[in-house]
């Protein structure tokens, strides 16, 4: 009995957890509703007029709005172009490192592009500067275009041109509130501003305050931006390099000239003669301590050389002229410069015939009665220092010139300046449609006529 109904509990007890878990997930589903629920729950309540599209219009649009306060605070006199033409930059990423901005992300929750988001100032004018405010997210990529400059109505060195806006009813009275108010009623706190009913100008007379017709003439003003003079002449060709810029035009050409140039390199080989000392053993001294214990008959030199018959050994090719020696002489072949040339260096090296003749030497010796063994015999060798001319292969080069081809760029460049902007102010009736097609914009001034 006992068992039955702890079975029983157990089934129950998955039975409601499952249902607790079911009901969970209901609650989840309705606190946190999908984006597409969202989206059309939007467009439902507000009839289309509200969606999350305009959602993330304007917080792209805020985006941007905080980029271009940031520039407007980042770019004095000191970091603006200084030239008319001139740009500098600075990326979104710069902008968060340097902590000009606070980090912000798109729709989507990720973070704009660091290096596609960026703001870029142009120099137009001498006082005045165009502010290019460039946003790159996953879900938009836009940009606006900030005049700046020098102003009477700055109060930095350099803030944002103000646009004037255009009187669309210019004949409105200024002050339509009555000046004497009932004083029984005390005035509120926070009293609502009270908007006048715009005036037609055409109406000669307003019937609570009658007054005289007066004509008047309107202020219009055109903004004319600067541009590119027209080209100017072509200089003369000339070897000084140009690079092209937006206010240089460059032409180019190649022409060959003919050029004094180095072609190759001669290799000379020859025998050069020097002089070196060189210690040269001449004889020994013998001291003779003891009586001599044994003579005899030895063959010594009597320094005298005996030369034989010369004897012709043929003929043979030097590059230089060798030296004749006590055994050898050498007989140039006349008329033989060129007879055969070395073309493994470029044809350079000439060798000349020499006729070799050669002879024998010798060397007359004698016997001579000496002491061949004594008790005690010290022998010590005499040397002489000499001077003996030796020769020794030495090769020089010189370069070989020739004239050659050489491609050489020539430049021709014509220039151009940027014409500075100006504001043409004209005065006309109210509503001239004619300047106002035309560009010109009301700037809220008039004058009697």
């Amino acid at each position: 009995m006992y068992n039955e109904r702890n079975s029983e509990f157990s089934i129950r007890d998955i039975v409601l957890q499952l249902l607790f878990v079911v009901l969970f997930v209901f609650i989840l589903l309705w606190l946190f509703p999908t984006k597409t629920d969202i989206n059309k729950l939007a467009n439902k309540n507000n009839k289309g007029d509200v969606s999350l599209d305009a959602l993330y219009a304007r917080i792209f649009n805020e985006n941007v709005l905080n980029m271009k306060e940031a520039g407007k605070d980042y770019f004095t006199t000191e970091r603006v172009p200084k030239k008319i033409g001139d740009k500098v930059t600075i990326t979104l990423g710069q902008m968060l490192e340097k902590k000009l901005l606070l980090p912000f992300v798109d729709s989507e929750g990720r973070q704009c592009d660091l290096t596609k988001s960026y703001i870029e100032v142009t120099k137009t004018t001498e006082t005045e500067y165009t502010m290019k405010v460039n946003l790159s997210c996953t879900d938009a990529e836009d940009y606006i275009l900030v005049p700046m400059g020098c102003y009477d109505f700055c109060k930095t060195d350099i803030c944002e041109k103000e646009e004037v806006k255009p009187i669309t009813n210019p004949g409105v009275r200024k002050d339509t509130t009555p000046k004497n108010p009932t004083p029984k009623n005390p005035t509120p706190k926070n009293p609502k501003p009270v908007t006048p009913k715009p005036k037609d100008p055409k109406d000669p007379k307003d019937p609570k305050n009658p007054e005289p017709k007066v004509e008047y003439l309107y202020e219009y003003t055109k903004v004319i931006p600067s541009k590119y003079s027209e080209w100017g002449k072509w200089s003369d060709w000339s070897t000084t390099y140009v690079r092209a810029t937006d206010l240089i035009d460059v032409n180019t050409k190649v022409v060959e000239n003919q050029v004094e140039k180095q072609i190759a390199v001669r290799k000379v080989t020859q025998e050069v003669p020097y002089t070196v000392t060189e210690r040269v053993h001449i004889d020994n001294k013998v001291t003779i301590n003891e009586t001599c214990t044994k003579t005899g008959t030895v063959t010594k030199s009597t320094g005298q050389v005996v030369y034989g018959k010369w004897v012709y050994s043929g003929v043979r090719q030097y590059i230089t002229p060798p030296k004749d020696t006590a055994t050898t002489q050498y007989v140039r072949v006349a008329n033989s410069s060129g007879d055969s040339l070395d073309c493994k260096t470029g044809c350079n090296t000439v060798y000349s015939n020499y006729k070799v003749y050669t002879r024998e030497s010798y060397v007359v010796k004698q016997g001579v009665k000496t002491c061949l063994e004594y008790g005690n015999v010290t022998v010590t060798p005499i040397y002489i220092n000499k001077k003996v001319t030796k020769y020794k292969t030495e090769t020089t080069t010189s370069p070989v010139y020739g004239r050659v081809k050489v491609p050489v760029n020539y430049y021709q460049f014509r220039t151009r300046t940027i014409v500075a902007g100006s504001t043409d102010i004209k005065w006309s009736n109210y509503n001239d449609t004619k300047l106002l097609n035309n560009g010109y914009n009301y700037t809220g001034n008039r004058k009697i006529k």
